[in-house]
């Protein structure tokens, strides 16, 4: 086993004062850290996607690895997150230089505007692939971490 070390946070001057967040509310130190329990089997890519073009980044039939824990994903310019599992699939913007983090294999798609609710927990489709689309004008640089 290895220990993934998570270090994120944020910093805006916003309507007058300093608003931050980070992991670990309420615990003190700089930079705080959150350690995750891993295997230690990781992937990296680092690639361009030339305009008006899709890239399959991770698939679990050809996975390397073949399952993950935390995912990584940064571009140069704004591009769209496809997350496909066995009934649904999500897809988000992910705007040029911030990074996108993902911290587990799950994806939970909703086919209509209705709001999750309390209750038991919902059942999530773990997530079969990862696609990228760039539609930005220009080529995207990006790199994703997959750690499992």
């Amino acid at each position: 086993m290895a220990t993934l070390n998570v270090i994120n946070r944020f910093e805006v001057l916003a309507q007058g004062g300093l608003v931050t967040g980070r992991e670990a509310p309420g615990v003190t130190g700089n930079p705080p850290v959150y350690g995750l329990s891993v295997t230690g089997l990781a992937d990296r890519q680092i690639g361009s996607l030339a305009t008006a073009a899709v890239l399959t980044l991770w698939s679990s039939a050809v996975g390397r690895p073949a399952t993950w824990t935390y995912l990584h994903y940064v571009a140069d310019q704004d591009t769209y997150l496809q997350l496909i599992g066995s009934a649904t699939n999500a897809i988000l913007k992910v705007l040029a230089n911030l990074p996108l983090v993902l911290s587990r294999q799950l994806v939970l798609g909703a086919a209509n505007t209705t709001a999750i609710t309390g209750g038991a927990e919902t059942s999530a489709n773990t997530i079969a692939s990862v696609v990228v689309g760039n539609y930005s004008g220009s080529t995207a640089n990006y790199t994703c971490g997959l750690v499992l």
